[in-house]
Order: C-alpha cells, then sequence, then structure tokens
C-alpha cells in the first residue's frame, strides 16, 4: 500500500532481517529507494533524501561487551536449554567443553560471550542475553537484547547434549 503525503508518496516495509523504502515525488519527479540487509528501520533515510531536510533518527547507543573468562566453564551447564521467545522462535543454549553456543529457529549455531555470570553477548551480530534464575542458580528465563528490543523466553527444558 502506497500512502500519500501531500506530494510524495512513500511506502517501506520489512521482513527476515531486511528493510525496504521507496518514495516518490511526484512534483519533482524523483524517487529514492533504500534497501537493507538489516532489521534497523530505515525510512528515516528515504524521508531524509527524498525532501531534502528532513531529520534523521538517531540510533539507539549499543552496549559496549567486555568479554570476561568464567573461572568454571561448566557454570554455562545451568542454562543449556531450549526457551521459547514467541510461538515459532527459540533459542537452544549448548556448551562444547569450555565455549557456550545460542542457536535461534532456523538460523546457524552462533558462539556467545560472557560478560558476566548471567550476560552473555554475540560478536557475529549486535545481540546479548540475559538469563533469569530461581533461587537453585537455575535459568528460568532468558531476555534478547537486540535492535532496540527486549523479548523475554521461557524455558522449556534442557537440549540434548
Amino acid at each position: 500500500m502506497v500512502q500519500p503525503n501531500g506530494e510524495y508518496l512513500m511506502h517501506d516495509g520489512a521482513t527476515g532481517g531486511y528493510n525496504a523504502f521507496i518514495g516518490l515525488d511526484t512534483k519533482a519527479k524523483r524517487a529514492v529507494v533504500v534497501l537493507a540487509n538489516s532489521a534497523n528501520p530505515i525510512a528515516d533515510i528515504g524521508v531524509h533524501l527524498l525532501t531534502k531536510g528532513a531529520p534523521l533518527t538517531v540510533p539507539r547507543p549499543q552496549p559496549l561487551h567486555k568479554e570476561v573468562r568464567l573461572a568454571d566453564p561448566t557454570v554455562f551447564d545451568r542454562y543449556v536449554g531450549t526457551y521459547s521467545l514467541t510461538s515459532n522462535f527459540s533459542l537452544t543454549m549448548t556448551r562444547e567443553g569450555a565455549r557456550f553456543f545460542s542457536q535461534a529457529t532456523n538460523q546457524q549455531k552462533l558462539e556467545i560471550f560472557a560478560e558476566s555470570e548471567t550476560g552473555f553477548f554475540l560478536k557475529e551480530v549486535s545481540a546479548w542475553l540475559t538469563f533469569s534464575v530461581d533461587a537453585k542458580g537455575e535459568a528460568t528465563h532468558v531476555t534478547l537484547h537486540q535492535n532496540g528490543n527486549d523479548v523475554r523466553g521461557v524455558r522449556l527444558g534442557p537440549a540434548p547434549r
């Protein structure tokens, strides 16, 4: 659906981690197309290019992560399992020796790195995980922090080892 905005026609959308924007200046007979292989919104870039002077959104700063070495890599065993974030998207946590991994539904397994005993981050993508634990120290939930969103997932059970 193309939405009119005065002398401009614009449309944007996102799917599967990709974004698109098209804008048409019907008076000046100009067009702008912005494509991105990112889940970050890009409509402000398209509007800025089309209307000369429209403000750009200042992205929320991403935290800097500092890797720490856990004294005992078996600490991660309390987080091993599958966490349901939505009805069709989950994260599965595994440990291989002293290395920790997270695998999202239909995606490759990625190594995650500790920044605290309950906080981990990825180096391949701008995302990090925070685990919630019960009184016994066992994980009950994980929160995925990515693209300005915080999505909490409940632990379904341990993953196969």
